[in-house]
């Protein structure tokens, strides 16, 4: 039986009820996970362009063991759907992105990046269509992956040294910009977490600027497919203690088409005889109502849910062991 959150470095926290009550479960569901179970549902939506998935359950283990079984995962395993990735450290250069390349459909990639215009497929900045405008229409493979490597550097060494103040917007058609910054700054202040775990959450929020010691974290480039189509990433992955508490972060602040950024972060959460696991995964998209069903169906479902329930089943089959 759960009865009440554990003290931790940050103070007294409160019931599990309350814990759960404020991040929006109802009693049924409270009463579900206390059970042992999982429970998966739609959250909160930080605005009209989010689509949401949260669950919780409650683990016999500490939160610093399922952060080292969690965060290893997040932050080491590559996406099944991978074409290629990268791993980006420090300053990085250009060569940290050599093994991206416009394959498949290498011409009408090309020509995609070439002939760009606010408010078509791609995600880019006003100064980045100009730039991809300015090659020739005749312009190889290889000249149009140097200008997309040297665009993909400069958003990666901006949010690395601004966070999310350093992400450039998306230019759209008539005048219009959509701000990955404040598509993450609204999911960030919808989550809840302020009061469970104020110093992991500051430091997701304000990063750089805000870094707790202890922080594990690695950024990548990720070239996948997403229903078929394929998709360039900036990924930055966090682990950051709260005390006896942990938050982990997959935060995908660039996105080249088909949505807009994608955060997912998993609170590990003190309580009485073992930890709460919070799961939420917003993900932004011009899209909401006409959103591909293979994309809105993998919603939510990414490297951080998989590894969440990878790591719930393990534990629940080794307490069935212990029994």
């Amino acid at each position: 039986m759960l009865l009440s959150l554990s003290a931790s470095a940050a103070g007294t926290l409160p019931s599990a009820d309350a814990l759960l009550q404020t991040v929006g479960y109802s009693p049924e569901e409270i009463a579900t996970i206390k059970t042992g179970q999982i429970v998966r549902r739609e959250t909160r939506g930080a605005g009209d362009r989010d689509l949401n998935l949260g669950y919780a359950f409650f683990v016999k283990a500490t939160p610093a063991a399922l952060n080292k079984e969690l965060s290893d995962g997040v932050l080491q395993v590559i996406d099944p759907n991978s074409i290629a990735t990268g791993v980006l450290t420090g300053a990085s250069s250009v060569g940290a992105f050599s093994r991206l390349h416009l394959k498949p459909n290498t011409d009408a990639r090309v020509k995609q990046y070439v002939s760009a215009r606010p408010g078509t497929d791609l995600n880019l900045s006003s100064a980045e269509i100009g730039e991809f405008n300015d090659l020739a229409h005749f312009a190889t493979r290889a000249v149009v992956e140097k200008h997309l490597r040297a665009a993909l550097l400069d958003r990666y060494q901006a949010y690395k040294t601004k966070g999310l103040d350093g992400i450039a917007d998306y230019e759209r058609a008539d005048g219009e910009l959509r701000s990955p910054q404040d598509e993450l700054t609204g999911v960030m202040d919808g989550l809840a977490l302020q009061d469970f775990a104020p110093k992991a959450w500051a430091s997701m929020l304000h990063y750089p600027a805000s870094r707790v010691p202890g922080t594990r974290e690695v950024y990548r480039w990720e070239h996948f497919k997403v229903d078929g189509v394929p998709t360039i990433a900036l990924t930055h992955g966090m682990s950051v203690p709260n005390g006896d508490a942990f938050l982990v972060m997959q935060r995908q602040f660039y996105v080249s088409e088909g949505f807009n950024c994608e955060q997912a972060i998993v609170a590990l959460l003190p309580v009485e005889g073992g930890t709460m696991v919070i799961f939420s995964n917003h993900t932004s998209t011009d899209k909401v109502e006409g959103f591909p069903s293979g994309i809105k169906r993998s919603i939510g479902r990414g490297i951080v849910a998989k590894q969440l329930e990878k790591l719930f089943g393990k534990l629940q089959r080794r307490n069935r062991a212990t029994k």
